[in-house]
């Protein structure tokens, strides 16, 4: 018996939480967290795809698996769901977990368009479900920090951010890639699918990785600044087999007047194989400076701060920030989610206001993230009263 069979055994009167879908994030992300947080059991997963069940349940001693949510619905007793399927299937998941009256933590982006996102915060309304949206970086405990930093104003007024989240995935249809990539598929592996390749290849996602990822930097950006207020886009299409834009520039004027720039491309050559995820943010007494890994390196992003007085020493202050996985994103923000279903103590912090992501904030950034497109197909600024129409 090995531990994880160990401790699911122990966890007979923990939560029973069932997973909806079992791809990458399930098992880097949700799978982790529920865990190492000790007070659920995966108990039943489901996904349509038998390699990806079978292969989470032999991850993490899962015994019950079924190949739709539906029949997992019926036939389990389940205390919470985690919705962690492709994009296109949450709304439908969720109106029918909501039906059957169960908590659910949905994954981001929350729908693919703002009228399934209405739909689903309705369907959560009206049968009295709990539904929280996993726009898990607002958990990361550096961007929690950065969040009381602003709070305090450490750096004073902010008024410019520069976000780059770059990466370089190679076209998998041609040259040497193509052909490496068909003899590691011949041994049976498909690093492709593995990481997600439907936000390129697959036009029922037609905003790619600038939807599947853009939208947790500007929930982030509601979450550190308030509403936004504008939004313009540029983007382009530099492999031309691709279904959607592999690059993205958005500029994000907010309601206290901070200037957010995102910038997501899948096209940047750069020494780092994970690519880089950085930022800054300029006040007029200081600059935030932080730097963000994969979610599959189960690593606490770092912070570091400039001010006047570092002038003189020519460098950034770090942070203290704690250490190791469990104070990253998804744990945290599992145990946010199970906080609130056993009522018990939430986590400290040094601000007001909501923290986890909300259905509506779910919608928010759906919508931004749809305006953006428009502006860049249309060449026109969006504003906030255009997408509250």
């Amino acid at each position: 018996m090995n531990k994880n069979e160990i401790f699911q055994m122990m966890q007979k009167d923990a939560l029973q939480i069932g997973l909806i879908g079992c791809g990458q994030i399930s098992r880097v992300g949700h799978g982790p967290a529920i865990v190492a947080d000790g007070r659920a059991r995966i108990a039943a997963v489901c996904d349509p795809n038998a390699e990806n069940r079978d292969r989470f349940a032999r991850m993490f001693s899962v015994s019950r698996t079924y190949p739709d949510h539906l029949s997992m619905l019926a036939r389990e007793k389940l205390d919470a769901v985690i919705v962690a399927s492709l994009p296109w299937h949450h709304a439908g998941q969720v109106r029918d977990v909501a039906a059957a009256g169960i908590p659910m933590l949905c994954e981001k982006p929350m729908a693919t368009s703002v009228q399934d996102c209405k739909s689903m915060i309705h369907a959560a309304g009206a049968n009295g479900v709990y539904l929280q949206i996993c726009h898990n970086k607002r958990f990361e405990f550096g961007f929690q920090r950065i969040k009381e930093m602003l709070a305090a104003k450490t750096i004073g007024a902010s008024y410019h951010v520069s976000i780059d989240w770059n990466v370089y995935v190679p076209n998998y249809d041609e040259g040497i890639v193509k052909t490496g990539l068909q003899a590691i598929n011949k041994l049976g592996f498909h690093p492709e699918k593995t990481y997600g390749d439907w936000r390129i290849k697959d036009a029922r996602f037609d905003g790619g990785i600038f939807f599947d990822d853009g939208g947790h930097y500007i929930d982030l950006a509601r979450f550190f600044f308030g509403e936004i207020e504008s939004v313009s886009c540029a983007t382009r299409r530099c492999m031309a087999n691709r279904s959607s834009d592999d690059f993205v520039t958005a500029t994000l004027t907010m309601s206290d007047k901070t200037v957010v720039v995102l910038t997501r491309s899948l096209v940047a050559l750069g020494p780092k194989i994970y690519g880089i995820e950085c930022g800054h943010i300029y006040g007029d007494k200081g600059t935030l400076r932080f730097n963000a890994f994969a979610p599959h390196r189960q690593k606490a992003i770092k912070v570091d701060i400039f001010k006047i007085p570092n002038l003189l020493l020519r460098s950034y202050v770090p942070a203290v920030l704690p250490y190791g996985r469990r104070k990253t994103g998804y744990f945290r923000q599992m145990r946010y989610f199970i906080d609130h279903l056993t009522g018990a103590r939430p986590l400290e912090r040094k601000f007001d206001g909501p923290w986890a992501a909300t259905p509506e904030d779910g919608a928010a950034a759906v919508a931004w993230t749809s305006a953006a497109f428009k502006s860049a197909r249309e060449g026109i600024k969006i504003f906030r009263k255009d997408i509250e129409a």
